[in-house]
């Protein structure tokens, strides 16, 4: 499996402070793996980062064998699918399902009816998504009577419409009923298809994708520990990672924790 991204220890400061500390992974096209830790503890600002938002201290980040510095990163933010609440764009909510995958070919926030051969382009691949997902029966509905779940499906979607080599999920689940997390968990598995590398963020087992290939635990910016769920979700560490005592409980092949103080 080629390489999509690799870090090689990556710090980055803000403000003043040292958000990330020396954090090295790599994720291969195929491969779908996991992020997890408190709030605060480095997740979103390690996204920003991999997708050319934040510029790195220290270290070096590589996409596809190139790296930050040495290529144009609009460029490869082309090849990135971000599903990010805090960088999501307002949306027009007059827009409908199909109007707004169709901005994930075009890298706009609204459809380029200006540009018709890519206004065509993007609607032939907005409609094979539609038909690919089974959700034609979507195609029209403007996106302010969708519910929070069938919203997440759409801009998981658009996120894909680009064909990127990395898809990024910012907390896909998060705020989700028990019913809607599910669905949203399932689409995601079914985008893991070996065509992308995807690397999905959460604070919550029960958010992690059952197809997992590894899992990073991050702390306080610093990495604790990379490697397959079984070696990583592990009460001994998640009760490092959070500052507290958890105990995980597997069920089939997902997992939840349990907090005590």
């Amino acid at each position: 499996m080629s390489e999509i991204i690799r870090l090689e220890n990556v710090c980055l400061d803000k403000y003043g402070k040292r958000i990330l500390d020396g954090i090295s992974l790599s994720i291969s096209c195929g491969e779908c793996c996991g992020l997890i830790g408190a709030n605060g503890s480095g997740k979103s600002s390690l996204l920003s980062l991999i997708s050319g938002y934040d510029w790195a201290s220290e270290g070096s980040i590589w996409f596809c064998g190139e790296r930050y510095g040495e290529i144009n990163i609009p460029e490869v933010r082309k090849e990135i699918g971000l599903l990010s609440l805090s960088r999501t764009p307002e949306f027009s909510k007059n827009l409908t399902v199909f109007e707004l995958i169709k901005t994930g070919v075009t890298g706009t926030i609204m459809p380029a009816l200006w540009l018709k051969s890519e206004d065509r382009r993007a609607s032939q691949k907005a409609e094979e998504l539609l038909a690919e997902y089974e959700m034609q029966h979507f195609k029209s509905r403007r996106l302010a009577t969708l519910s929070t779940g069938e919203m997440m499906k759409t801009l998981l979607l658009r996120a894909v419409a680009g064909e990127p080599k990395l898809l990024l999920l910012d907390e896909p689940a998060s705020g989700l009923d028990i019913f809607n997390r599910a669905l949203i968990l399932d689409f995601i598995k079914r985008l893991n298809n070996g065509k992308r590398a995807i690397m999905t963020v959460t604070h919550h087992l029960e958010e992690l994708p059952d197809s997992l290939d590894s899992v990073t635990v991050l702390k306080s910016g610093r990495e604790v520990i990379t490697g397959c769920p079984e070696e990583v979700l592990k009460d001994s560490v998640l009760s490092e990672a959070f500052a507290c005592r958890v105990e995980v409980v597997k069920i089939g092949s997902r997992y939840l924790a349990n907090a005590s103080l």
